[in-house]
């Protein structure tokens, strides 16, 4: 069966109808619905560096249904991203352009429903033909388990929502590490805000660097605390890890460039709960009322080691 010639460009036929469950004959012609389903995979580290390409063996699954299965994103095409986990850098970008986050249980379900019920006899439909609109998987069904986001939320959060596409707008994300900036850039640019690199220099940046970067960002001159109090729509700054080598300096320059700045640096998983509930304006706070484990954190806890 192929998807998409069932589904096809809409259009219509002349003449009459005649339903194939019956004898009934109509003046009103059958509409056909065009439905791309394009699917952008995950792979694990183990399944890519095993040599051979991990799309061949799904695409083979899927030639007779003419679902298009892809590695990357592809924005305006991709309809559904799957993978083992929520919080990903393809998953955020499928949450903001309104696409489903599946698990590998969603094309198993594809395939059941695009096979006949009986292969022996070339006039068994499958359940599609038979059904479409019962019998079409349901993604909602297929969401991947929650897994280290800040915050649970339901299931029914997860359902495309249009409204997401410039939950960023207003918003610069400051990147210290560059594979964090790398993974992230595309979707927070995607929903309508900037990511910038700050690259750091090894037990030399100092914090009046960090600081007169984020500064700057803002529109600002000088050192010192944001003018905007850290909050509403601004510079936003995610939290940085040094190598062993420097663990110790980058940890001390974060909580030194916060204290400075008067603003909480967030953590890389907080980006998919802001998203999920339409507001980034939970990722930019001063200092006085971040919370850590539901107590306020005051500007002496950040500046001490630890």
């Amino acid at each position: 069966m192929n998807i998409r010639s069932s589904l096809g460009r809409p259009h219509t036929h002349s003449g009459n109808y005649t339903s194939p469950s019956s004898s009934t004959v109509t003046k009103h012609p059958p509409r056909i619905k065009w439905w791309p389903v394009v699917l952008s995979v995950s792979f694990s580290s183990k399944e890519i560096k095993a040599g051979k390409d991990p799309l061949a063996a799904l695409r083979a699954r899927l030639e007779d249904t003419d679902i298009k299965a892809v590695n990357n994103y592809v924005i305006g095409e991709t309809t559904h991203v799957v993978q083992g986990k929520r919080n990903t850098a393809k998953g955020l970008q499928a949450l903001i352009n309104g696409k489903y986050i599946v698990t590998d249980s969603f094309i198993d379900a594809l395939i059941y429903a695009t096979t006949p019920s009986d292969l022996d006899h070339d006039e068994s439909l499958s359940p599609l033909e038979e059904d479409f609109d019962r019998n079409w998987p349901d993604a909602m069904q297929h969401v991947p388990p929650r897994g280290n986001e800040p915050r649970e939320r339901p299931v029914e959060k997860f359902a495309p929502d249009p409204g997401r596409s410039n939950v960023f707008e207003g918003y610069t994300v400051v990147f210290c590490d560059k594979a964090q900036f790398e993974s992230l850039q595309a979707p927070i640019t995607n929903g309508g805000g900037k990511a910038l690199y700050f690259q750091l220099k090894s037990l030399q940046t100092t914090t009046d660097e960090l600081v007169g970067f984020v500064k700057n960002v803002a529109g600002e001159k000088g050192l010192g605390e944001l003018e905007d109090g850290s909050e509403g729509k601004g510079v936003v700054v995610v939290k940085f890890r040094g190598s062993k080598d420097d663990f110790d300096w980058a940890a001390q320059l974060g909580r030194d460039a916060s204290l400075a700045l008067d603003l909480r640096f967030i953590e890389q998983n907080e980006f998919m709960d802001a998203i999920l509930m339409n507001d980034a304006s939970v990722l930019r706070r001063p200092l006085e009322v971040a919370e850590d484990d539901g107590k306020p954190q005051s500007k002496l806890s950040v500046a001490s080691p630890g």
